[in-house]
């Protein structure tokens, strides 16, 4: 019995074999429609089977790329500038789509910094740095690196004429006394040294002395510094006795404040022990826990009629009927989207008006939504070109072009006196 063909029968995916009649469908998309000259992209070939389900085919299609790209295994390789279609087919399905290559980006270290130069073993250290891009959009791999050795690599990932800034993260692992010299993309930053627990100090904490259930709150503490250099030494939060946060904190010479942020879901009337740690160092403080804020609408007010492109106010009145203070944002929509917000900030027990400035250039009938993130109320405010008209007739009786009718009264009284003069001659 002669040897059955399977190529003619089964075709591959990225996962498994199909056949060939199981594929019913097939479509490409691009990660990037527009890439930089010299940069890559992915494309993704997705299979729909006779079931419904998908599979993609994206290492495995037959791809035509029209000789400005390259297409391997999925990945694109953008050689020259220029515009191209690139199609795949598997299993006499196909599918394509436009990429257009253009200027190759230069992707540029513009300035970087560390937050300090001396860090407590076991704390990380943070470098920032600024990068802009005056080519064609695409990406670069910028790295950190301690003494030579890369410690950490971020992607950098800009259009054209664009810049960004990104963080670099690193713990020196080095003992006490350990100093390594610190770069990103080869410029130097200087050294880092590490040095011992204890070189922060906690000197205070401040807490509310109320805070709302399940409401943010901030809490600040000062740190000391017995080093020349800015340290970073690592803050532990608790709440209840567990730990909820762990932040790097750079302390100047003559010392820092910290601010930090967090919030608790214990029950209203309840206390609640906030505990600040810096290495062998730690301050408790406590706070009583009240209703978190609330932001009501108690008045609204808007004209009832206006024209068309005029600005008008809306204006709301906000009260905060919860137990602390609070901050949320104002917003005014119209039939269909926002179209003002303020952020407001209240004390407990307290309310403020506020004036949103809005217009509408087409005619018609607009409900006006005011939300809170607790409350929300609505007018309507009808805008038509006869807001403003109040019926009074304006006319001059002359024929509508400026001036006109004084001038024409003048030639026909001319007129008339020399027809008059001639009769009398006569």
């Amino acid at each position: 019995m002669a040897e059955l063909d399977f190529d003619n029968f089964w075709t591959l995916t990225d996962d498994y074999p199909v056949l060939e009649w199981q594929v019913q469908d097939l479509s490409t998309a691009l990660d990037d429609s527009t890439v930089g000259e010299g940069q890559q992209t992915d494309v993704t070939v997705t299979l729909t089977l006779d079931d419904g389900s998908t599979v993609t085919a994206s290492e495995v299609a037959d791809y035509d790329a029209g000789g400005i790209v390259d297409v391997d295994s999925g990945v694109v390789d953008a050689n020259q500038q220029g515009t191209t279609e690139i199609a795949a087919t598997v299993a006499d399905q196909s599918d394509s789509v436009e990429l257009e290559v253009v200027e190759p980006p230069n992707i540029e270290l513009e300035e970087s910094d560390l937050d300090a130069n001396a860090v407590v073993e076991g704390s990380p250290l943070t470098a920032t740095a600024t990068y802009e891009n005056d080519g064609g959009p695409g990406s670069h791999t910028a790295e950190l690196t301690a003494d030579g050795e890369v410690v950490d690599t971020q992607t950098v990932s800009l259009e054209a004429d664009d810049e960004t800034e990104v963080d670099f993260e690193w713990t020196p692992d080095g003992p006490v006394g350990t100093e390594d010299d610190v770069s990103v993309d080869g410029t130097d930053l200087g050294s880092v040294a590490v040095v011992e627990s204890g070189t922060v100090s906690l000197a205070d904490i401040s807490v509310p002395e109320e805070v709302g259930s399940g409401a943010p709150y901030e809490f600040t503490v000062e740190l000391e510094n017995a080093d020349d250099e800015t340290v970073v030494d690592t803050v532990a939060y608790e709440l209840e006795g567990q730990t909820v946060i762990t932040e790097p904190v750079a302390v100047d010479p003559d010392g820092s404040t910290a601010t930090l942020r967090y919030e608790t879901d214990v029950d209203s009337g309840l206390t609640v022990v906030h505990g600040l740690t810096v290495d062998d160092e730690s301050l408790e403080e406590t706070s009583q826990v009240t209703e978190p804020p609330s932001f009501d609408v108690t008045d609204l007010e808007t004209p009832e009629d206006v024209e068309p492109g005029d600005e008008f106010d809306v204006s709301v009145t906000v009260e905060n009927t919860g137990g602390v203070e609070g901050t949320q944002s104002v917003t005014v929509s119209d039939n269909d989207s926002e179209v003002a917000t303020e952020e407001l900030t209240l004390e407990a027990d307290s309310s403020e008006t506020v004036s949103l400035p809005v217009s509408e250039d087409a005619a018609g009938e607009y409900e006006y939504t005011v939300a809170t993130d607790d409350d929300e109320t609505a007018a309507t405010v009808t805008v038509s070109a006869e807001a403003g008209d109040d019926g009074a007739d304006d006319s001059d009786g002359s024929d509508g072009l400026p001036g006109f009718g004084a001038a024409v009264a003048a030639g026909a009284l001319a007129v008339a006196m020399t027809v008059a003069a001639l009769r009398r001659r006569n």
